[in-house]
């Protein structure tokens, strides 16, 4: 059995684990609906993000691709928000709704 390895960002364990290319698509998908024009400055999070990837030895793995992952989708979450409080204010709700709050 394999060490638990809290996410690289914040240091917590990760409860929900889906990867980030997993949470990213979904994301994109659910943006096209609505601001389409930011899916660059989205996907250069992820970009940014890529860094971690090999940071340290994962534990965990992606429940919807399998993929082992580090970093856990509220730090992701975390960053799609902060991009919408400072640019466009009013999907912070729906995004919270739809991938933070359940």
């Amino acid at each position: 059995m394999r060490e638990i390895q809290p996410c690289v960002i914040c240091d917590e364990v990760i409860t929900n684990p889906i990867c980030l290319d997993c949470l990213a698509r979904e994301v994109e998908f659910w943006l096209r609906d609505r601001d389409p024009s930011l899916l660059p400055e989205v996907r250069k999070i992820r970009h940014e993000l890529n860094v971690y990837d090999n940071f340290q030895e994962t534990s965990e793995t992606c429940i919807k691709c399998k993929m082992e992952m580090n970093i856990c989708p509220h730090c992701y979450c975390t960053k799609i928000l902060k991009l919408f409080q400072t640019k466009h204010s009013e999907l912070v709700e729906p995004f919270k709704k739809a991938f933070i709050s359940f």
